[in-house]
Parts: C-alpha cells; structure tokens; sequence
C-alpha cells in the first residue's frame, strides 16, 4: 500500500516535470493551470502520501512490529545496585536476571536467564532463570552454544527459521538475543539469554543495552 502511493507521487511528479504522455495527462496538466486546482491537487497527493505512511504504521502496530522501549540505562543502574554487595559471579547474574525481569516483561520480553558452560566444555547448564524453567543442559550447537564458541553477541529475528540449530524450550518464543560474559582473559564461562514471544524483538540497540546492563553488575 505504502509503496504503491508513493510510486503514484513520484510518478506523477516525473511526468508533470518531463512532459511524459499518459491516459489523463492531458486534461491534468490544464487542470493544474488552474491555481487554486493546482493547489488541491498538491494537497491531495501529500495527503495521500502521508495517509499511506499512517496506514503502514497502524499495520507495523497490529501485527506487533513496533520495536519497544526499554530503558536500559535505567535497568543498569539498579542492576548495579542489585549487585553491588554480591560476592559470587553467579549471585550478580540471579541479580540481573530478576532486574531484566522486572524491567523487561511488559516490553516483549518472554524469558531471561544465564547459562555457564560445563567443565568437559560439552554443553551448558541453566545457572538461573525468570519466570519460568528451562532446558538444561542444553548443546552447543544452539545460540548459546553458538554466543559461546564465537565470543560475540547473537540477534536472532526468527529462532524457528535455525531448524535444528534451535533449541526448542518453549515453543511460543519467536525471536532470541545472547550475549557472552566475558571473563578480563576474554574467556567465555556464561552467556545471558533472552527470549521473546515476538518476532524480531532484538536489535543492536538492545545488544548495547545488555552489555551495559552487564557492565553495571561487574560481570
């Protein structure tokens, strides 16, 4: 719909500029002669290009496309207060998964919990979780597996388009960012993950927003 009105704005305005002929071309080009036609007409063809961005946007809304607001800095901050007292990587990590949680669950946020891989590096286990239990341990040939071979940071828009490479713990999550917690080494013993039951829910802006959230907790 969208890119039909604009292809009519853009059209119309090349053949008005170029004098190219089209059924009505004619008749418009003496119409728009007439001042006050002319300006109708201008007014019409903005309004039709602004309606048809309007038309788009309530369509992004209905189907759920609309990225959220999630205040990270904020999430940060009390997350740094969370843990600021904690001894124990692992306390710091329950610290911001309840953070996350509280921070994030009206904001397409479905699940959130960190993993640590296992001493024989061969799968990983579930160190903690918000709301609800999860797979574990899990291979690595999923996307924790794969944040924790490769040491960076994995978006996945659509988790069911992986196949096999997705680790099904829930059916109803669509969409999954992980992050790596880095060690100063820069090995990699956790990852903290999230999942949505919405498509496309993470970008890099939420990538951003995690690595300071985990800066924030010391981890």
């Amino acid at each position: 719909m969208l890119e039909i009105l604009k292809n009519y704005g853009s059209v119309s305005l090349y053949a008005l500029q170029q004098r190219v002929s089209f059924p009505g071309m004619a008749i418009l080009r003496k119409v728009l002669k007439v001042p006050r036609l002319a300006a109708f007409f201008s007014i019409l063809t903005i309004g039709i290009i602004i309606g048809g961005y309007a038309f788009n946007w309530l369509i992004k809304i209905s189907r759920g496309d609309m990225k959220h607001k999630r205040n990270y800095r904020e999430i940060a901050a009390t997350a740094g207060l969370a843990a600021k007292d904690l001894a124990s990587a692992e306390q710091k990590m329950e610290a911001v998964t309840d953070v996350l949680w509280r921070g994030m669950k009206d904001e397409g946020l479905a699940w959130v919990g960190f993993y640590k891989i296992t001493d024989d590096k061969k799968e990983m286990l579930l160190v903690c979780r918000q709301p609800k239990p999860a797979c574990s341990p899990i291979g690595l040939h999923g996307v924790c597996g794969r944040a924790w071979k490769e040491r960076k940071a994995q978006v996945v828009a659509d988790v069911h388009a992986l196949g096999g490479d997705h680790i099904v713990c829930d059916p109803n999550n669509l969409s999954e960012v992980v992050m790596p917690v880095l060690e100063n080494n820069g090995e990699c013993l956790y990852v903290l993950d999230l999942d949505s039951g919405e498509l496309d829910s993470f970008g890099q802006e939420d990538v951003k927003g995690l690595e300071l959230v985990l800066k924030s907790a010391g981890l």
